[in-house]
């Protein structure tokens, strides 16, 4: 798709989302306390049951994609997620959250989870992913999405960057801002973690940040290896020894990463387009 065309559509796309006020005023409402109070109710049963169709007009319609993340003697435990957008995302160094490097638009992917365990619950939104307008709009001009499924390649994208960031709070830890080459599709996506604000003035998320999207034509051998066995230390996660396989792939595929040299770029915090 030309390039100009695909940023169009990019922006189009953005639009449509909710606006990710619209995630903090969600969590100071009392609808998350009726949600919260339902999910309770639910969690009385020994099976889900109707669960999701009790808890979707509660969480709704700004979280969707419900569903039970377990159920079972030693607790229970509810999820669903919303995506939305930032207008004026600010982006600054991981750890240097003082430090504004640019504004962009950008799409961000929160968890709400409500979890009972024994006798104890809790409930939390959480921020994980984020994909900016240049991402988006490389993912509609190289083919990866078309304007009708440039949503479904979003979600699908937040979700598999959501896994990463969770995957690597877990592992030996990394200060800074640190890249990412994921792969996905047929190429890879460069990701930065950074610290971004949903706008001026508001507090900081610490997250990975998906900046582009590049074709198998545009990646190294160097950049294959450097890919090579995510999706099966992903899959095998919660297996022995599966927390070890995945933070070895980590310390293989992670970068330091300096966001400040490259804040002028055409993608920000990427040395490639």
């Amino acid at each position: 798709m030309y390039d100009k065309l695909a940023r169009g559509y990019a922006s189009q796309y953005l639009r449509r989302l909710p606006d990710h006020k619209q995630v903090d005023r969600f969590g100071a409402s009392q609808k998350r306390k009726d949600a919260v109070y339902c999910f309770a109710e639910c969690a009385l049963s020994k099976k889900p049951g109707r669960t999701l169709k009790r808890m979707a007009p509660r969480v709704g319609p700004l979280f969707r994609h419900g569903h039970v993340v377990y159920w079972d003697k030693t607790g229970k435990c509810f999820s669903a997620q919303a995506i939305t957008c930032a207008k004026d995302t600010v982006v600054s160094p991981a750890g240097r959250a003082d430090e504004s490097l640019y504004e962009e638009k950008s799409a961000f992917l929160t968890d709400f989870v409500i979890s009972i365990d024994s006798d104890d619950g809790q409930s939390y939104l959480a921020t994980y992913a984020n994909m900016g307008h240049h991402a988006i709009a490389r993912f509609l001009e190289r083919d990866l999405a078309t304007p009708e499924t440039i949503g479904r390649a979003t979600r699908t994208t937040l979700n598999i960057v959501r896994n990463l960031s969770l995957a690597v709070d877990q592992s030996p830890r990394h200060w800074g801002s640190y890249s990412f080459l994921i792969p996905f599709g047929e190429g890879g996506l460069p990701a930065v973690s950074m610290a971004a604000a949903v706008a001026p003035g508001q507090p900081q998320r610490h997250i990975i940040s998906v900046r582009t999207y590049l074709d198998e034509n545009m990646l190294s051998e160097a950049d294959m290896q450097r890919m090579e066995g995510f999706e099966d230390a992903m899959s095998r996660l919660d297996e022995p020894g599966g927390r070890d396989r995945m933070n070895d792939w980590i310390a293989k595929n992670i970068r330091p990463w300096d966001l400040r040299a490259k804040a002028g770029s055409e993608a920000p915090g990427m040395d490639c387009s």
